[in-house]
């Protein structure tokens, strides 16, 4: 059972006209209930009921509205601050309450100190309502060696709460912060948690304003290999992925915090164990089996106070793998910290926009090809120079955007087969795509690429790529990917592209097809393919397809 950590404290300044700064920013009134209570809704509609809110400014308010979960159905607990503790100081005080479900006493030696910390924690008995266990398996929360140890009173009394829930917690948690609306599929998110071997996951995602957020990077498997600070200056072409306010983490991470200060969760914790993960060779992650962190240690191992106990190793990396993923999805989350933002969810709430995304749903996407439909046809680009976008492609894809459609780019690279270039120079050519619609509140959902090519002979050929595939169009490798990737409808999908190829490949994959009069407009004569419609370029067939959807 995954348990779930809601940072819910803060002013809310910029959302003053609707607080009246009477209630926190969490309880921010969305259709006529607290922001916060959307988030419990999300959370026990996924099985998540054990519930931690850490609460700061008018936190009485909160403890007010949701008392200890009953009446939603969940069990609620919480720590309050009475100084603000950054975004993980709070965690020093999690490590106790996540292993074994208890909420540390007031006159526990736990807790003796933290009105001197700055920070208070008080109990709240759960609900007595049995709570629907996570679909995961158990067998995803074995015991490490570096989990904080419990007493035989606290491993009995968890032990206890497990028997009546038919559950145990599970070695990890999923933390969200209070001013983010979000419809995700949260089990989707844990599979690839679990997955991955993760030790933390982020939930990324394009998003309409990269030039002034910070970014994240990842390498072709998900892995977070840096992040991009907003402050930088941006001579370079980038991706558009942000971090999106969710993650699940490794319950060993709060050892990470071994005082309770004020501690920034991305630079305290998560950049370095990037840094670490960069370390690790491929090689030894695969040798060291992943272990999600334990409900508790053996039973007589525990200090006399467990909550004092300093058992995170030097290296963060030494309790398990340091690798760090980001779980990358096109699904609804907003962060509503401004009025403005406000309004827009709530225009997307009550348009069914937000739901849809969600990857419970199938989707509908518009696949896209590249060369002659969204950029110039200038021969063979394999130059980030030659690269530029044909006139409509930016407000075509925007409209694709609003429609409640993916848009994901599927493009043939043989230029990397025929050793005109490499991978690393079409990623970057991606990477300027990327920018230049960031740059204009445009984004693409994801973009796949084909380098191979099955014909030899060609002078500076690179014999690694020069290879029969799947994925090379007219084979509808790349679109099954996408469609298992992001639970696509095939059937209610479609492809659009400047040749009898692409079509080919819509027909194959089962897509509506469009052809456009760009690029090669049909002229390369490939296959005997009809299109299903023919448009003058993207903009006219993103139209007539979303008119006729």
């Amino acid at each position: 059972m995954m348990q779930a950590v809601i940072m819910a404290g803060g002013k809310g300044t910029r959302l003053s006209a609707l607080t009246k700064d009477a209630i926190p920013k969490p309880m921010v009134p969305i259709l006529g209930k607290p922001l916060l209570e959307w988030q419990v809704e999300q959370l026990r509609g996924y099985g998540i009921t054990d519930i931690i809110m850490v609460i700061g400014h008018l936190g009485e308010k909160i403890r007010s509205h949701f008392g200890d979960g009953g009446p939603f159905g969940v069990r609620v607990r919480y720590i309050e601050e009475t100084q603000p503790l950054g975004t993980a100081g709070a965690f020093y005080y999690l490590k106790e309450m996540l292993c074994t479900g208890e909420t540390p006493a007031t006159d526990a030696p736990a807790a003796s100190a933290l009105p001197v910390t700055g920070m208070s924690a008080r109990s709240v008995d759960p609900p007595a309502t049995d709570a629907p266990s996570s679909a995961l398996p158990v067998a995803s929360t074995s015991t490490r060696s570096a989990d904080r140890p419990a007493t035989d009173a606290r491993a009995a009394s968890a032990s206890a709460k497990s028997a009546m829930t038919g559950a145990v917690p599970a070695g990890y948690f999923l933390l969200l912060f209070g001013d983010v609306f979000f419809d995700v599929d949260l089990q989707r998110m844990e599979r690839f948690h679990v997955e991955k071997h993760a030790r933390a996951t982020l939930f990324v995602h394009p998003n309409n304003h990269p030039f002034d957020s910070d970014l994240v990077r990842l390498d072709d498997d998900g892995r977070v290999t840096g992040f991009d600070s907003k402050n930088n200056n941006r001579t370079y072409w980038y991706d558009n992925c942000v971090n999106g306010g969710i993650y699940i983490l490794d319950r060993d991470i709060c050892d990470l915090v071994h005082e309770p200060v004020k501690t920034d969760l991305e630079k305290d914790i998560l950049f370095p164990l990037v840094e670490l993960g960069q370390a690790k060779t491929p090689s030894a992650y695969q040798a060291q089996p992943y272990q999600a962190s334990g409900v508790r240690a053996a039973a007589g191992t525990a200090p006399a106070n467990p909550a004092t106990a300093d058992t995170a190793p030097a290296n963060p990396a030494a309790a398990g793998t340091a690798s760090v993923y980001g779980y990358r999805s096109p699904e609804y989350i907003k962060d509503v910290g401004t009025v403005e933002r406000v309004g827009e969810a709530i225009r997307d709430i009550e348009s069914g926009l937000a739901t849809a995304k969600c990857l419970k749903n199938r989707q509908k996407c518009i696949f896209l090809d590249r060369d002659g439909t969204i950029n110039r046809l200038n021969g063979l680009v394999y130059r980030e120079e030659d690269f530029e976008l044909e006139p409509c492609a930016s407000g075509a894809i925007g409209r694709i955007n609003t429609s409640g459609y993916l848009a994901i780019v599927v493009t043939n690279q043989p230029v990397v087969a025929r050793g005109l270039c490499t991978i690393g120079d079409v990623e970057n050519i991606h990477r300027k795509l990327s920018t230049l619609l960031g740059k204009q509140g445009i984004y693409l959902d994801d973009v796949l690429f084909c380098p191979h090519h099955p014909d030899r002979g060609y002078p500076e050929e690179n014999p690694l790529y020069k290879i029969p595939c799947d994925c090379r169009k007219p084979a509808t490798g790349m679109i099954e990917k996408a469609a298992r990737r992001y639970h696509i409808d095939l059937s209610a999908s479609w492809m659009v592209g400047d040749t009898t190829m692409d079509i080919q490949t819509g027909k194959n994959a089962g897509l509506g097809t469009a052809l456009v009069l760009t690029g090669e407009a049909g002229r390369d004569g490939k296959y005997g393919a009809t299109p299903d419609m023919v448009c003058a370029d993207l903009a006219d067939a993103v139209e007539r397809i979303l008119a006729g959807s």
